[in-house]
């Protein structure tokens, strides 16, 4: 009877043990898409775990937040810029936690149906997969959009160099 109470007193500790530990995926890429359409310009930022980050969008990266005017508006065959820069280790792990802390990869994939609504995308590559998650007007909730400033964040503090074409 002694070792039957010492046998399952050792699975209710090793349940115990490893259901309170979010294993945390092994994440490679993060990346932020916003915008498109009238109101907003397009872009995307590519943060990846060996430093490299990279932008592509309508516009510089420090106007890439500003209303479209369309004066500016993209025009058709247009391109669009591409910069390149580097994130540290200590910013790649900060957002690597926050995703799992906030539960991304428990978000539903979409948060929209708003007719004509701009568009952020919140993309992780992890080693599992890619997790997409689709948010207009903030409808993901304030988890998902501390995600976002947070990538946006990290990325206004990268010193981008444009890559010429």
């Amino acid at each position: 009877m002694r070792s039957l109470a010492k046998v399952f007193s050792l699975l209710i500790v090793f349940l115990i043990v490893s259901c309170s530990s979010v294993p945390s995926p092994d994440i490679s890429e993060i990346s932020l898409r916003n915008g498109g359409g009238q109101l907003a310009y397009w872009s995307q930022i590519v943060l990846r775990k060996d430093g490299r980050a990279e932008y592509l969008g309508d516009v510089s990266p420090e106007h890439r937040r500003e209303s479209k005017s369309f004066d500016h508006a993209l025009g058709e065959g247009a391109e669009r810029v591409k910069y390149r820069g580097r994130i540290s280790q200590e910013q790649f792990n900060e957002l690597e936690r926050l995703i799992t802390k906030n539960g991304f990869f428990s978000l539903k994939d979409n948060y929209g149906g708003v007719a004509d609504a701009v568009q952020t995308t919140t993309s992780v590559v992890y080693s599992g997969g890619r997790k997409e998650v689709h948010n207009q007007i903030g409808q993901g909730g304030e988890k998902l959009s501390e995600i976002e400033r947070t990538i946006n964040r990290v990325a206004d503090q990268i010193a981008w160099t444009k890559v010429e074409n």
